[in-house]
């Protein structure tokens, strides 16, 4: 029986990483193997611009960062390590036992998540 409802090792750890920022943030889905966050209403579109999820997708995880696609030097500044997760710049694949998303992967993931989020934040006013 799986420890958790997802089944999965690395859903589990990559969900944690966006929890964190779901008070900051609108939780669009919270399924066992789906979790989506937006931005807050973006008034042009009528609904939030997605900023990241994680999704279990047949054997693989999937962690979709796509706050990250105007940041080019955030993307200059991932680790060769976790370059070799990177699907299309913005999307990271992991196998759904977790084998090959080590702690330094997720602390990785976790720094790049907040940075793209304190970009997108508005600063306060001095």
């Amino acid at each position: 029986m799986p420890a958790s409802e997802s089944g999965s090792e690395a859903f589990d750890k990559l969900k944690a990483i966006l929890k964190e920022h779901a008070p900051q943030l609108t939780v669009r889905n919270d399924e066992p193997r789906f979790y989506l966050l937006r931005s807050h209403l973006n008034p042009r579109r009528k609904k939030g611009d997605q900023f990241a999820a994680v999704v279990v997708d047949g054997n693989l995880v999937r962690y979709y960062l796509t706050a990250l696609f105007p940041f080019h030097d955030l993307r200059q500044q991932i680790s060769p390590e976790l370059n070799k997760h990177v699907v299309n710049g913005t999307c990271f694949d992991f196998q759904l036992n977790g084998s090959d998303l080590t702690d330094d992967l997720v602390t990785e993931l976790a720094g790049l998540t907040k940075n793209c989020l304190d970009r997108m934040l508005p600063q306060p006013r001095a």
